[in-house]
């Protein structure tokens, strides 16, 4: 997405403190420069994000019963030694 960008000269506090409320105003970047060098770009704050939605009871439970679901399917001693052994494997890969 492209933004539109508004180059301004500015030469008193004044004109800093304008430009600060129309870029508040308007939601557009300003580039403030001094003799066609670009000093700055002034920008709207980000847009507000609404708050996470809080879980009711229900989905908190559904939730906390899946803790644990994997228990017992898959032994965790004999997933770490073939993960171990799957590193130091000297079979090339056409071989496996």
């Amino acid at each position: 997405m492209v933004r539109e960008v508004v180059t301004t000269e500015l030469s008193t506090i004044h004109d800093f403190a304008r430009l600060a409320r129309e870029v508040a105003q308007t939601g557009k970047r300003h580039i403030v420069s001094d003799h066609g060098e670009t000093l700055v770009v002034i920008s709207p704050p980000p847009a507000h994000r609404p708050k996470a939605k809080t879980l009711t009871s229900a989905q908190r439970l559904a939730i906390e019963s899946l803790a644990g679901a994997w228990e017992g399917a898959i032994d965790p001693d004999v997933l770490k030694r073939e993960l171990r052994e799957a590193q130091w494997d000297d079979r090339s890969l056409i071989d496996v």
